[in-house]
């Protein structure tokens, strides 16, 4: 695709690009007494997680590119995502209990115990503040969000536009306005004003419990800023999910990789199953601190313990500079010995086998 040039463009990357460089140097002043993380005025990653080392030259090569390029539609495969039909009858096939639905990018419906999760949900045709500039996605939600069941809890793992979308959340809490929607630390009053009623803002390792599942938010390494001015006001987190016979699924959230997944394993146990975010990951001097690469999403699993490692992030819309289908490529190519990974295709469902006795039993998926 040729580049279009023009002043309203140009405007918003050199806007992302100054949002998307403040604060790369910026002093941090701990908060006295509270957890590392917490700092005055807002939130930083763990100890010893990556830092940026991209300049703001960087940052403007990186977000004219993405501006000014083609989004690779033509090379997704056929059978990347299935037909609506196709999807909707693997979801109604499953049991409610115990299944997997991948809607695209980190937007995932969960069924435990007959709670029905879904996480990050991301609908809209445009991840940005400027629709339709910015990154457009170049596939359609696997299930469409009125074709959705009953939704008991939304997980929202940080602010960022392809992860919280408030028009996506507006329209869910008109068809779920009794669903918990569970938060990182900061965001309830944005979520509050899309609808919901019901919201817990968590802390990392904060719990809580909708019918016999547990949801327990768990550190990731990324940023948080929906403008100019509010770079990491909100805290970012993943969540374990687990259910009343002990299985485990964890979804990382957006997260580049760092200490503290050994943490986490050592905190809250081997998890079963493993959603890990396997793309947006080039060029590393812009990326290296907030996303991981397919070969590190692979080890993140590997060191949460758990069995099966499910990729994610990926393949729905353009977000770096790396092709749409690299990111599958390497995250199956990557050594992760004892641990099987797949992916998805979008608007596919899973069903999870139930013998899960951890540790010994493994997951089973049919």
């Amino acid at each position: 695709m040729a580049p279009r040039f023009g002043f309203g463009k140009t405007f918003l990357v050199l806007i992302a690009a100054a949002s998307a460089a403040a604060g790369c140097n910026k002093p941090e002043v701990h908060l006295d007494g509270g957890p590392s993380h917490h700092m005055d005025g807002g939130f930083r990653n763990p100890p010893g997680s990556p830092e940026r080392d991209a300049s703001i030259l960087d940052f403007v090569a990186f977000f004219w590119r993405r501006m000014t390029e083609g989004d690779d539609v033509a090379r997704l495969p056929p059978g990347h995502a299935l037909a609506s039909e196709v999807a909707l009858a693997m979801l109604e096939a499953a049991p409610a209990d115990r299944r997997l639905t991948w809607i695209g990018h980190a937007a995932f419906l969960i069924g435990l115990d007959r709670v029905n999760i879904l996480t990050d949900p991301f609908f809209s045709d445009y991840a940005s503040p400027f629709p339709p500039l910015g990154p457009r996605r170049s596939v359609a939600p696997g299930i469409a969000l009125d074709d959705l069941p009953p939704i008991d809890a939304i997980l929202i793992s940080h602010s960022h536009y392809d992860s919280l979308d408030t028009v996506a959340l507006r329209a869910l809490a008109v068809r779920n306005p009794e669903a918990r929607v569970l938060v990182p630390l900061g965001l309830g009053g944005l979520v509050r004003e899309q609808g919901f009623r019901d919201i817990t803002e968590l802390d990392w390792y904060d719990r809580a419990t909708i019918g016999a599942v547990e949801i327990q938010a768990i550190p990731a390494i990324h940023t948080s800023n929906r403008g100019l001015f509010d770079r990491n006001r909100t805290l970012w987190a993943g969540f374990a999910i687990t259910g009343a016979d002990g299985f485990r699924l964890v979804f990382a959230g957006d997260t580049a990789i760092g200490p503290a997944f050994d943490s986490i394993r050592q905190t809250i146990g081997a998890s079963d199953l493993a959603l890990v975010p396997i793309g947006a990951y080039e060029p590393r001097t812009v990326m290296r601190a907030v996303h991981a690469t397919p070969e590190e999403a692979a080890e993140i699993a590997r060191i949460l313990g758990a069995q099966l490692a499910i990729g994610m992030h990926w393949g729905t819309i353009r977000l770096t500079d790396e092709p749409m289908m690299e990111p599958m490529a390497r995250f199956l190519g990557a050594e992760t010995p004892g641990m099987t990974k797949r992916v998805m295709r979008i608007g596919e469902t899973l069903a999870l086998g139930h013998a899960m006795a951890r540790p010994a039993a493994r997951l089973q998926i049919k």
